[in-house]
């Protein structure tokens, strides 16, 4: 077995707003903890990869992107793939939330 593991900084660089503050009017004004990409890969048979990402939220069709690039980056099927997000009310959105009007 085949085993690989990753970690990428992706804290932005400039103020965003963060998702899941539904009551906060301006965007953050520092950085506390950097905010990472982690990507796990696991060879063999059934080659698998997972990538969990320090955000509130990845939309789907970005999701679906990701996985695409993946599987054929690494050569896994697309079905092997998982993306995730922490779901950290302290960083940026990669999306709209409907219920929240962001």
């Amino acid at each position: 077995m085949r085993v690989g593991a990753a970690v990428v900084d992706i804290t932005p660089n400039r103020p965003l707003d963060l998702t899941g503050f539904v009551g906060r009017e301006n965007p953050s004004v520092g950085v506390l903890d950097r905010i990472t990409t982690r990507a796990l890969y696991l060879g063999g048979k059934q080659p698998f990869v997972i990538v969990v990402c320090d955000v509130h939220s990845i939309p789907t069709p970005l999701a679906w992107r990701m996985r695409k690039r993946v599987a054929e980056g690494v050569g896994v099927p697309f079905e092997n793939v998982w993306v995730a997000a922490t779901h950290t009310h302290s960083a940026p959105g990669l999306g709209r939330l409907r219920c929240c009007g962001e």
